[in-house]
C-alpha cells in the first residue's frame, strides 16, 4: 500500500495585508507552496478558488488552485519552514515544503458534498463565496455513488488552529459515519438525521470573534472504515492512541492540527480511495447579507 507515492518539494511567497493573522497568512503560502509542489511533479487540470479577505471591506479572489494540479498532497516528510518580513503595510511570508504525494486517480469516485447555509435544500441554500455571518446555521449535503466512510473535521481560527471532529457526532462509538450509496445526507439538521443519531445531530452555527474569521473544513471519504475520533467509551479530549512507531492511531475530538494532519496523512498513504475535501471559510461579524 502507498507504494505509489514520490516525494516532492516546492515553495511560494505570500504578501499578506497588516489586517490579516499570521496563522491565516501562513497557512495560506504553506498551501501555495504544496501546490507548486504537485504542480511540477504532476502538471495541472482545471482550477478552482479559494477566498482571501485583504480588508475588512474589501476582498479578491485569489486562485490557491488546490484543484488545478493532477497530483494530491499525501503527508509532509518535514515541518513546512515559513519565514516572514515586514515590507510597509503588508508582510511577505515565504515558504518550503516537503511532502509525500501521487497522482490522482482516473477513476475516482465522484462524490457530491455541499456547504449549505441556513436551509436544507442542495440546490437553493448553497453558501456563496464560501462566506457566513455570525449567526449564520451550516449544514452539509453528501451524497456518493458507493457505501463508505465519512469524517468532518473544522479547523478553528486560532493560532494553533484547533481541530474538531463534527461526523461522527459527539457520542456515537464509530471512527467514521457509515453512508449508504445513492443516499442523500443532510447532516448537521436534526429534523433530517437518521432515527439513531438525531438526538445527536446538533446545529452548527456560526460565529465570529473578530471582523472576519476564517476556518478550514475537512470532508473526509473512503469506501473503506477508517479510524477516526476515539470510541464512545473513550470520549477524554485528550485521549490519543499511538502505533509503535509514534503515528497516530484514533484521534480525539479536539486536537491540534500537526496532529490531526499527521494522522490524515498517515490513514491517506494507506488508503488509495480516500478523498479529502477541504474549504477554506469566511465568518463575517458585521455587514451581514439579507
Amino acid at each position: 500500500m502507498g507504494a505509489d507515492k514520490v516525494k516532492v518539494s516546492g515553495e511560494a511567497v505570500y504578501y499578506a495585508p497588516e489586517s490579516e493573522s499570521p496563522a491565516e497568512a501562513k497557512r495560506k503560502v504553506i498551501e501555495m507552496a504544496r501546490i507548486d509542489a504537485l504542480e511540477k511533479a504532476f502538471g495541472t487540470v482545471m482550477s478552482s478558488q479559494d477566498m482571501i479577505m485583504t480588508s475588512e471591506c474589501e476582498s479578491r479572489a485569489m486562485s490557491l488552485g488546490i484543484s488545478d494540479v493532477n497530483g494530491e498532497w499525501l503527508a509532509d516528510r518535514k515541518d513546512p519552514a515559513v519565514t516572514d518580513e515586514r515590507a510597509g503595510r503588508e508582510y511577505i511570508y515565504r515558504a518550503k515544503v516537503e511532502g509525500w504525494a501521487r497522482a490522482i486517480d482516473a477513476d475516482r469516485i465522484e462524490i457530491d458534498s455541499r456547504l449549505l447555509i441556513n436551509g436544507c435544500d442542495k440546490n437553493r441554500s448553497m453558501v456563496r463565496d464560501n462566506t457566513f455571518y455570525s449567526g449564520d446555521e451550516m449544514f452539509l449535503y453528501f451524497n456518493s455513488p458507493v457505501n463508505g466512510w465519512l469524517a468532518v473535521y473544522l479547523g478553528d481560527d486560532d493560532e494553533a488552529l484547533t481541530m474538531q471532529c463534527l461526523l461522527p457526532y459527539d457520542g456515537q462509538s464509530t471512527g467514521s459515519y457509515p453512508v449508504k450509496a445513492n443516499s442523500e445526507y443532510v447532516f448537521f439538521a436534526k429534523e433530517l438525521a437518521e432515527p439513531e443519531v438525531a438526538e445527536l445531530a446538533a446545529g452548527l452555527v456560526m460565529e465570529s470573534r473578530k471582523a472576519v474569521d476564517f476556518n478550514v473544513l475537512y470532508v473526509i471519504f473512503s469506501p473503506n472504515e477508517f479510524s477516526g475520533t476515539g470510541s464512545v467509551e473513550n470520549q477524554s479530549r485528550e485521549h490519543t492512541t499511538l502505533t509503535a512507531d509514534g503515528e497516530v492511531n484514533l484521534m480525539p475530538r479536539e486536537t491540534e492540527f500537526k496532529r490531526f494532519q499527521k494522522w490524515l496523512g498517515k490513514k491517506r498513504i494507506s488508503d488509495r480511495k480516500m478523498q479529502v475535501i477541504k474549504t477554506v471559510i469566511s465568518i463575517k461579524k458585521t455587514d451581514r447579507q439579507p
